[in-house]
C-alpha cells in the first residue's frame, strides 16, 4: 500500500526546510497537518506538491537538493532563509567534495 502520510522529519526533507519552517506552514495556512496519537502527520500529496512547486520556481536549488539526497546528505534542521540555505548548500557540497579526495588519496 503506498504510504499516504509523511511524518515531520519526512516532510522537512522533502520540502528542504527546517522543521521549524514546515510547523510555520501548518501556522500560515500553507500545509495542514495531521495528528495520529503524539504523532504529526502531512499528506504526501499536499508535501510533495508544495516541493514540486517549489523545485519548478527555483531550479538551481533543486539540481543540489537532488545532488544532495542522493548522498543522503539533506540536512533536516534546514537554516529559514534562502541565503542561509545556499551558504549550507555551499559548505556541504565542499565537505563532501573533500571527503571524497580524501577516500581516495
Amino acid at each position: 500500500m503506498a504510504k499516504l502520510f509523511y511524518t515531520l522529519e519526512e516532510a522537512a526533507i522533502r520540502l528542504g526546510m527546517a522543521k521549524n519552517i514546515v510547523q510555520e506552514m501548518v501556522r500560515t495556512g500553507k500545509l495542514q497537518e495531521f495528528r495520529d496519537g503524539e504523532n504529526l502527520e502531512y499528506k504526501k500529496s499536499e508535501v510533495d506538491e508544495l516541493a514540486d512547486k517549489w523545485d519548478a520556481e527555483h531550479p538551481s536549488l533543486a539540481k543540489v537538493k537532488s545532488t544532495l539526497d542522493k548522498f543522503k546528505a539533506f540536512p533536516v534542521d534546514w537554516p529559514a532563509t534562502t541565503e542561509e540555505r545556499l551558504t549550507a548548500i555551499e559548505k556541504r557540497l565542499i565537505d563532501l567534495e573533500t571527503g571524497f579526495k580524501g577516500a581516495f588519496v
